[in-house]
Formats: C-alpha cells, sequence, structure tokens
C-alpha cells in the first residue's frame, strides 16, 4: 500500500536523522536512504525496515539470506518455526558431529540432550546433569544441589539437609549461610563452619556405575515439518518473485505460518500438497551420495510447481508451491526459473544454478566414468 509505504519510510527517515544527530539540511539524503531499506515483508505483507532472515535456519548451516523479512516476523520465525527443526534429536546428532555451531557460537552436546537430565534410580528426587568429558571422552555425572525441606525438632532446633556433587563440597558454608539470612537468623561464627566443613568432607560417600534414568524428548507431533514448509515457501518466493505472495498456495501456506508466530489455533497440519519424510525420495536419488550437503530444487508438471528439498540424509521433502505454474513458468524443464541450489553446512557456501545445468553436470560426469571404464 503507498500509504504505508510512505508512513514506514518518512518513520526510518526520522530514526535515520536522529541517528546521526539531527543535521541540518540532509532530509532527502536520509529519505532515500531509508527508502532502500524499507520493503514488503513476505510474512506480515507490511512495510518494515529489511533485516537478514536465513532460509535455511544458521544453525543448520545455512548461508542463503533474504531481506524480505521484518525484524519482528524473523524473530518469530526464529522461535516458533526454525526451533522445532534446528533443535531436533538427529539435527543435533548431525551438527555436533560436523562441529556446526548455532549463532551463539557453540556447536550443540548432543548427549547431553539426549541423556543430560536425569536421576538416580535408587532416589528420584536426586537430580543429575549427565555430559562427556572432553579430555577423556568419558561420561561425568553430575549430582545437582538438591535440599529437602527443613526438619523442625521438638526441641526447637531446625535442621537443615544438603546434597551436592563433590565438586561443590566448597559450596554448602555459603549455602548454610544464605539459608540462615533467608529465616532472619545470623550467620554461624567461622570456626562452627568450618567444623561443617570438615563433617562434609568425612561423610563423602562415591556410588559405583549408579542407575540413572533419563527422560528422552521426541518430536511426535513431527513439529519440525513446520521449519521444511518456511524453507519451502521462501525459497518459492525467492525464485518465482513478487507475484508468487499472490498464489493461493502461498497465502494459505502464509496464514499457516503466521498463526504458529502469534499462537493462534488452526495451524497444525502442513498446508502444502506433498510429502515429508525421513526417507529418500525418489526425486533425490541422484543426490543422496552426500550426506552432509543441503539441497532445494524447482520442478514443474503440467500446471503444476513444486520444490524438493533434502536437509543433510535426515529429511526429505516435495511440496507442491503452486498450481497456477503457468503465472511464473514457461512450463518446460528448461525454464531459467527452475533452480537447483546446494549447500555446504560445514564451510557454510553454496552453488546456485538451473535445474538443467546440473542434469547435464549429472549426465557429463556419468559418461565420464562410462568412458573411464571402457578405457580400463
Amino acid at each position: 500500500m503507498p500509504g504505508q509505504r510512505e508512513q514506514a519510510i518518512r518513520e526510518r527517515a526520522y530514526a535515520i536523522w536522529e541517528g546521526k544527530d539531527r543535521p541540518i539540511g540532509k532530509d532527502l539524503d536520509h529519505w532515500l536512504h531509508a527508502e532502500g531499506e524499507i520493503m514488503r515483508c513476505i510474512f506480515c505483507l507490511k512495510e518494515k525496515v529489511e533485516s537478514d532472515e536465513h532460509v535455511f535456519p544458521f544453525a543448520i548451516g545455512g548461508c542463503l539470506i533474504t531481506k524480505r523479512v521484518c525484524a519482528s516476523c524473523n524473530s518469530k520465525l526464529g522461535t516458533s518455526i526454525d526451533a522445532p527443526l534446528i533443535n531436533h534429536t538427529a539435527i543435533l546428532l548431525r551438527r555436533a558431529e560436523l562441529g556446526i555451531a548455532g549463532k551463539s557460537g557453540d556447536v550443540p552436546d548432543a548427549f547431553s540432550h539426549l541423556f543430560g537430565d536425569a536421576v538416580l534410580a535408587s532416589d528420584k528426587s536426586q537430580r543429575l546433569k549427565i555430559t562427556v568429558d572432553p579430555s577423556t571422552n568419558k561420561l561425568d555425572i553430575y549430582k545437582l544441589y538438591w535440599s529437602p525441606p527443613l526438619e523442625h525438632q521438638n526441641d526447637g532446633r531446625i535442621i537443615k539437609r544438603i546434597t551436592v556433587d563433590v565438586r561443590d563440597v566448597g559450596t554448602i558454608d555459603k549455602s548454610i549461610q544464605r539459608e540462615r539470612k533467608r529465616l532472619g537468623l545470623e550467620p554461624f561464627p567461622q570456626e562452627y563452619i568450618d567444623k561443617i566443613m570438615a563433617d562434609a568432607l568425612k561423610n563423602i560417600t562415591t556410588t559405583e556405575n549408579p542407575e540413572v534414568i533419563s527422560t528422552i524428548e521426541q518430536d511426535t507431533q513431527h513439529l519440525f515439518e513446520r521449519g521444511l514448509v518456511k524453507i519451502v515457501y521462501e525459497l518459492a518466493f525467492f525464485w518465482f518473485g513478487e507475484d508468487y505472495l499472490d498464489d493461493p498456495v502461498a497465502i494459505h501456506t502464509r496464514t499457516y505460518i503466521n498463526n504458529l508466530m502469534t499462537l493462534k489455533a488452526g495451524a497444525a497440519s502442513v498446508p502444502m500438497k506433498g510429502i515429508i519424510t525421513s526417507n529418500i525420495l525418489q526425486p533425490m536419488e541422484l543426490w543422496s551420495g552426500n550426506r552432509n550437503i543441503h539441497i532445494a530444487y524447482a520442478m514443474v508438471k503440467e500446471n503444476s510447481a513444486a520444490i524438493c528439498l533434502k536437509i543433510f540424509d535426515l529429511f526429505y521433502a516435495v511440496l507442491l508451491v503452486s498450481e497456477n505454474a503457468n503465472r511464473y513458468l514457461a512450463g518446460h524443464l528448461s525454464d531459467e526459473k527452475l533452480r537447483f541450489l546446494v549447500i555446504d553446512p560445514i564451510t557454510r557456501t553454496m552453488m546456485e544454478t538451473t535445474f538443467m545445468e546440473e542434469i547435464r553436470r549429472i549426465v557429463s560426469n556419468m559418461r565420464g566414468r562410462e568412458v573411464d571404464r571402457t578405457a580400463r
């Protein structure tokens, strides 16, 4: 909408002017600068300041960026749409294997995610944290701080029992003094604290090969699928252009994503026709050799367009993005808008070409191998 865009530019130009200490005579410069930053967000459809949205999430090595998403939608996409995908157990295991860090700069500890929060089988009130010691590559079981309710004795005494990991014995004095302060009592004298600490050191016990109970989270609702739908929607816009926003499939998909971002009901089922699976799909068989790359390409049949997607060798999707493909495509495989994309998440590099150029490359490689076998 012209009025909405003009207002967005005006507000952005004013912010730029204020950020530059309100100089005189720079109105046009600031307006032109703001005009270049304002775009129509492909999710909320409002004229807003652009932001960098990773089509494939950064945490899985994505490096394709669109600037057609506003900051507000970008943030909501990260928490509501991308998170179930990048935190899926299978994805976390692969990220840990390949050393792919998220935006925090940390590579996920897949073992901690799987088994990290546990309890002792013999006493479920005793909580544990299980990790792998990188120096020994062995399990490290850490007992978390635990204290039952205060015990009030008949003689007026109040007893507080504390259980900590042996590595935290030195913090018991602080816990005791903190509890006395909470109860409105004076702190114990240092000599009494020293006696308590000495007794604690004598009472250290070790449990060899403890039995533990760990709860493993599983995505039984297939929430990761929403992340794949978002990738396909953004790729369809990226490849088919501005008109795609008015496609009935795009409108339906955008409503589904917006409902998820605003926690509205009625967004449970995937809006696009097609299939999402963990098994190799026939359209992806040619690229099944490399388990650690992402692949996407557009295909057309009659008046329907679909996008095929591969995330590592973990998730595959073929989703219909339009039943009016003649609005964007010429209807044949040599169409320039039928794109092929491969992303190496380890190096965060990508290669994009037309689908037909990729098919020619594959055929050429096959012929080269055939010639080599003949020569032998």
